[in-house]
């Protein structure tokens, strides 16, 4: 066995893995994905029929096609297919469908778009081979095993047409399909980062890898549900060391001579309004962020050698920001005439909307990306931003004072 088949065998069991990822992603709720189960990947509804059945070819040879018109491949897929229709494994509304990391020859039957040709060209390709079987064998008499073998799984696709007519219907053909891409996007994952975007997706092969070998073990089918997947894309989304790969952390950012005494901006005066225990250090804390989480998310939008975040996605954690700041601001003036508070009542409110969001508040980035403390600047720059902007406060009558 040559050293490039060696290494094809296991990257060809991978590739179900990675072609049943990439199910999973699109399925939608009550859809499960199995793995050689019914076929290498299927596809069942929540009522348990399955509507979907894939044969995954993959090779690591540069120059391989994979499924031509007398490969083994081809015809041990409609084999397979074949049976699963006479069995009634499926049904004929069932889609079939062979996905290739390589491409498709030109002249492959499966390019056919008329069945009629395309059954005719099925009893060409069986002569064919039996002119070149009948050669061989003439010259060789114990040649031509792999021929004969091919004779007959064309001899049953021919035998059984209304099965074969059904599956070329319901036939899809994937060629050069770069899974991990085409994951990647069916996630929504807007990051730019290539490390990122490996490391997630690693931790998706290695979950569906680890959860199938483990069934296997205990004699159990590897079955993959919508909300297993949903369950698993929250977990690595929220994962600290995901986060902090698309963020630095604050001691990683260098600032020179940072202007503390500087307090003309709107956002240091709203915090500089509110009457409180060691305000200055809390001012200070307030400069670094603003300044750290400006210069970071600058860095990630704007500077073209570090593309990683777009401005929508900035934008929509601006909102998400506005919105929990509204809940907060809610959840403690609970009078509607502000009139009715004592000022030391509204000074402890701003005291305590700004501890709730700077202190104790957990934001999730892009839906799903937990901010840590090393990088916690992003959410609270974001809120002093917010401040700053006018768009939200922390006195009760911040807009009476502010916004004159």
């Amino acid at each position: 066995m040559s050293k490039d088949n060696n290494k094809g065998t296991p990257a060809g069991f991978i590739f179900q893995f990675e072609i049943a990822l990439l199910e999973l992603s699109k399925s939608g709720i009550g859809d499960s994905i199995s793995l050689e189960k019914i076929d290498d990947v299927a596809k069942e509804n929540k009522s348990g029929v399955y509507n979907c059945t894939i044969q995954a070819k993959h090779s690591i040879k540069t120059s391989a096609t994979n499924f031509g018109n007398t490969s083994v491949d081809l015809w041990k897929t409609f084999s397979i297919w074949i049976k699963k229709l006479v069995d009634k494994a499926v049904n004929s509304n069932n889609k079939f469908i062979a996905i290739t990391n390589k491409g498709i020859p030109k002249d492959s039957i499966l390019r056919e778009s008329n069945f009629i040709n395309f059954f005719n060209k099925i009893i060409k390709i069986r002569d064919q081979q039996k002119t070149e079987y009948d050669a061989k064998t003439m010259l060789n008499p114990n040649s031509g095993v792999s021929i004969k073998a091919t004779i007959e799984r064309i001899e049953f696709a021919i035998k059984h047409k209304t099965e074969l007519e059904i599956i070329f219907n319901n036939f899809e053909i994937k060629e050069n399909l770069n899974v991990k891409e085409e994951f990647l996007n069916n996630i929504l994952l807007s990051t730019k980062d290539v490390i990122i975007k490996d490391r997630i997706y690693h931790q998706f092969l290695g979950w569906i890898q680890d959860i199938s070998k483990d069934n296997w073990k205990n004699k159990k089918e590897a079955t993959f549900s919508k909300t297993d997947f949903d369950l698993k894309y929250d977990s690595i989304r929220e994962n600290p060391t995901i986060i902090s790969s698309l963020f630095r952390h604050r001691k990683e950012i260098i600032i020179n001579d940072i202007d503390f005494k500087n307090r003309d901006e709107i956002y240091i005066k709203q915090i500089d309004g509110i009457e409180r225990f060691e305000k200055e250090e809390i001012i200070k804390d307030a400069i670094l962020d603003f300044i750290y989480c400006d210069v970071e998310i600058t860095r990630l939008i704007v500077n073209k050698d570090c593309n990683t975040l777009t401005k929508i996605d900035y934008e929509e954690f601006e909102k998400t920001c506005e919105t929990s700041w509204n809940r907060i601001k809610r959840k403690h003036i609970l009078k509607s005439d502000l009139n009715k508070y004592t000022e030391d009542e509204l000074n402890e409110i701003g005291c305590k909307i700004y501890d709730e969001i700077i202190i104790d508040l957990r934001l999730k980035f892009q839906d799903n990306l937990e901010f840590n403390d090393s990088i916690k600047y992003i959410q609270n720059g974001t809120f002093l931003k917010l401040s700053n902007m006018l768009k939200i406060g922390w006195d009760p009558k911040w807009e009476e004072k502010y916004k004159k």
